[in-house]
């Protein structure tokens, strides 16, 4: 199983991620003869706090993907209140240094974020995804490793 590490910066955890339209969405479009979009290169923050996975809205909308539905979640800000997002489907790769692919999961709940320009961060990987890896966040040592 492949491991990813890095150091842990101000911003976080970060990795790259790709982000795209699901690959059953990329399998219509071919058979049909219509262009795949490509996908958007984000860098997030890996979040054991989010329960799900977010991108900025500037990589999702070139995507030309319409939301399928919409979630309710409360967060520490919202008090009684509900955040309601938008939910996408899409596919997400984690990649490594190189710009090679490590893992990628085909079909994923992911909600729109914005995120100023200046930001490192533009987006975060949530349980939903690290439940599928072995994260180890060294704080002592300044390093974290992913195994997907």
């Amino acid at each position: 199983m492949p491991t990813l590490t890095g150091p842990i910066t101000a911003d976080g955890a970060l990795v790259s991620i790709l982000i795209g339209v699901s690959q059953a969405r990329r399998q219509v479009l071919r058979r049909v003869g219509f262009p795949v979009p490509a996908p958007s290169t984000v860098r997030a923050v890996l979040d054991t706090g989010s329960f799900i996975s977010v991108a900025d809205a500037q990589a999702i909308a070139p995507l030309g993907v319409a939301p399928y539905d919409q979630l309710a979640f409360f967060t520490s800000a919202t008090g009684l209140t509900p955040h309601v997002r938008d939910v996408y489907k899409l596919s997400v790769a984690l990649l490594d240094d190189s710009g090679a692919t490590l893992a990628y999961w085909p079909s994923v709940d992911v909600l729109p974020g914005v995120f100023l320009p200046t930001d490192m961060v533009h987006g975060v990987i949530g349980r939903d995804l690290l439940a599928t890896a072995v994260l180890h966040f060294d704080g002592k040592g300044g390093a974290f490793s992913l195994t997907v």
